[in-house]
């Protein structure tokens, strides 16, 4: 039954989850029982989970041997989602259009069997380079993919994943050939911008996943400025990426629909930083404020790590809260001291690929290029662990299976079950770690562990006892929703991350814009930012930039995504979240209710998801239900994200219920 499962994700393109599925014993028979929230559970990213799920349904229409699915095995956040798919809304997308160089002239000197063989080649080849950086196929237009990254699920960073979307699928594309041994070619462009996604009905056809705006049309035309094998991105995908890539200088290309020349950068390469923090922020042109008593127990711990007793600092605290920064200040303050770094950033998207943070530091320090071959990789990895492994080829040859790679001799592995390679390379990293640390103290740092893989989860676990006498600090970041159960030895440290004070927020705005800004525009930024150092920086940049401060500016473009992902994580209740919006920062159970027309109950239970999340709080002090948006910032969003219409809507019909109360 087991292997029943692996050949059925193999054929789904998915087989790299197959130890996912069965370190949770799922056989054939109960996969017509998984929801979206197991999958997600099991840390498979969007795109995975959206292709099991309908395969999971093609397999129950299949199937004899057991009786028609319950519809109630169906995740309620699922079921909400489209139910709720028709109603459009204005949110932030980056938008990936690719197509194939010269697929006309193709088609016309080659047979079209053929020529639709290379097509499908092509559309797998892109596809699943796109949807494994989180991109969600919108259409297929010929040879052209429009591609969406931030929907239906927006999340952080997903400029990046976009371009690294279009570059790898453009990378794929160059590995095929035509029969007469001519390289196929791919182009793309990538921007970002708002629009308004969803159900827009026409008379005549239905489109769930229609979207309208300038965005679309400003990919499409730099797809088509771009040469073969380029990635062109637009001014705000620029300003959203940071040094996540390394880029050309600016160009300007002249696009049709356009009446001046658009500003755009050519995408080259992955810059390859340890983390998501050192490839998008800039900590640089700010202080560093609010957090010295965390960094003096930071300091303090490092100091016993150095004295040989090994410790772990376990930081959390809300997306944007500093969690980051606190730990870049640290290596600020002990950088010219002696030690080796070993840093490691977990991603959303691999939560289900072992050891990926692993094979990604290995990759790049290393220097394996995308480009490289088998055997120019494998020397690469045998140049690198040379100094570092005890074990010499053998030990080589495990590691290269972790990066995919065949061993210097396959009697190295051979008789190894992927339970016993995955212990020998848990082994193997446990022992640099422990080597490295007899001639510097080390610094361990694992960021954002809420996304970490169980092959990662299970090493660092294993670390933290493992380093009790040994001269390192671990740093480990993650977010309150994640559960760390760990055993809380005494050389463990918890620090919680909390926001700042006023005072400290006002002194983080004078670091981020330079100037004294007038009370009254001081007052406002901190209200709307609510002590987060994140929002603080980003809505003081944003005011800053305005000549008069005469008005408060959008939400940035920097904090869209994250404030939408924020929203969109609440499934379901997520409709109460923006008709409480509308009301105001503060909204009654009562009003809500009359709004949106659902059963009590389900009004409870969604209200109570929206308080376990932090997004809203309950309002101390009154008899009646009330409750208040946590941060401002998060109401603005909820608001912003309905339609105009649907926005009046709401505002003229909470205008009769307090018409009708008056009376």
């Amino acid at each position: 039954m087991v292997d029943d499962v692996e050949r059925w994700l193999d054929e789904l393109g998915l087989a790299k989850y197959a130890s996912v599925f069965l370190g949770e014993e799922i056989e054939l028979l109960d996969l017509q029982e998984l929801t979206d929230s197991d999958l997600k559970e099991m840390g498979l990213p969007i795109g995975p989970r959206r292709r099991v799920l309908r395969a999971v349904a093609e397999l129950a229409m299949t199937t004899t041997d057991r009786p028609e699915p319950r519809r109630t095995n169906l995740d309620p956040a699922v079921v909400q989602r489209t139910v709720t798919r028709n109603l459009a809304e204005r949110r932030q997308l980056t938008i990936l259009f690719c197509d194939l160089v010269g697929s006309t002239k193709l088609a016309a000197r080659i047979d079209p069997e053929e020529f639709g063989e290379i097509l499908r080649r092509y559309q797998k080849s892109s596809t699943t380079a796109i949807e494994r950086c989180g991109g969600y196929i919108a259409k297929f237009l010929g040879d052209g993919i429009l591609a969406y990254f931030g929907w239906p699920e927006a999340y952080e960073d997903q400029a990046i994943q976009a371009v690294h979307g279009a570059l790898e699928a453009v990378n794929q594309v160059r590995e095929d050939s035509l029969p007469d041994g001519v390289r196929l070619e791919a182009r793309a462009g990538v921007a970002t911008g708002l629009v308004v996604i969803g159900d827009l009905v026409g008379e005549i056809s239905q489109d769930l996943d229609a979207v309208a705006g300038d965005t679309p049309n400003l990919a499409a035309r730099l797809q088509g400025a771009a040469m073969p094998n380029q990635v062109l991105i637009d001014a705000t995908t620029r300003s959203l990426i940071g040094k996540a890539f390394d880029l050309s200088d600016p160009i300007y290309v002249t696009l049709k629909g356009y009446t001046a020349p658009v500003e755009a950068w050519r995408a080259l390469a992955a810059h390859g930083a340890d983390t998501r923090f050192d490839a998008t922020r800039d900590a640089s042109t700010t202080h560093f404020i609010g957090r010295e008593h965390e960094l003096d127990l930071i300091l303090d711990r490092w100091a016993r790590a150095k004295a040989g007793e090994g410790q772990a600092i376990l930081v959390s605290g809300e997306a944007g809260i500093g969690k980051s920064r606190l730990l870049q200040a640290f290596r600020t303050r002990i950088s010219d001291e002696p030690h080796a770094a070993l840093v490691y950033q977990c991603s959303p998207f691999h939560i289900g690929s072992a050891f990926h943070p692993i094979r990604q530091k290995f990759t790049r320090d290393a220097g394996i290029g995308a480009t490289d071959d088998d055997q120019a990789k494998l020397d690469k990895l045998r140049v690198f662990l040379a100094p570092r492994v005890s074990d010499g080829p053998s030990e080589v040859s495990v590691l290269a299976a972790l990066l995919g790679l065949p061993p210097l001799d396959p009697k190295h592995l051979d008789d190894l079950t992927p339970y016993q390679l995955r212990e020998r390379i848990r082994r193997s990293l446990l022992n640099q770690l422990l080597a490295l640390s007899r001639h510097n103290p080390v610094l361990f740092v694992f960021e954002d562990v809420h996304w970490i893989d169980p092959s990662s989860a299970e090493l660092l676990l294993e670390t933290v006892s493992a380093i009790i006498e040994v001269p390192v600090l671990m740093f480990v970041t993650y977010r309150p929703e994640y559960r760390l159960d760990w055993p809380m030895h005494s050389h463990v440290a918890v620090l919680t991350l909390n926001r700042l004070s006023r005072s400290e927020g006002a002194e983080l705005v004078r670091s981020a814009t330079g100037v004294e800004l007038p009370p009254a525009i001081m007052e406002r930024i901190i209200a709307r930012t609510d002590g987060v150092p994140l929002f603080l920086e980003e809505m003081s940049r944003a005011i800053a930039e305005i000549e008069s401060h005469s008005d408060d500016p959008e939400i940035p473009s920097t904090l869209q995504s994250s404030l939408a992902a924020r929203l969109d994580r609440m499934g379901a209740a997520k409709q109460i979240a923006q008709v409480g919006a509308i009301i105001g920062r503060e909204f009654e159970r009562k009003l809500v209710q009359r709004l949106v027309e659902l059963p009590a109950d389900t009004l409870d239970r969604e209200i109570q998801s929206l308080l376990q999340s932090g997004l809203v709080i309950r309002r101390p002090g009154t008899d009646r239900e009330a409750y208040a948006f946590r941060h401002a910032l998060i109401q603005e969003a909820a608001a912003n994200s309905l339609l105009r219409e649907h926005r009046r809507n709401l505002h003229l019909r909470i205008a009769e219920i307090f018409e009708e109360c008056a009376v």
